[in-house]
């Protein structure tokens, strides 16, 4: 079955759901997935400071969310 077949605009939710995870899984039970590329670990310590010096961390869930909405329009 090709992409071009799903018309995922006349899905319900619950039926998208399905798809990613029926994708999520194909991919993680495959050779997809095998180690993290090296920038990886780097950037999760650089978050991690980051989050326990509080220097970009400036805004709980709700706050951020409506910034990025706003930012969306």
């Amino acid at each position: 079955m090709g992409t071009e077949s799903l018309d995922v605009q006349k899905m319900s939710g619950e039926e998208k759901i399905a798809l990613m995870e029926r994708l999520w899984d194909s991919m993680t039970d495959s050779e997809y997935f095998t180690e993290p590329p090296e920038w990886h670990e780097a950037a999760l310590r650089e978050r991690e400071g980051e989050w326990k010096d509080r220097e970009s961390v400036s805004q709980d869930w709700p706050e951020a969310r409506e910034e990025i909405r706003r930012t969306l329009k």
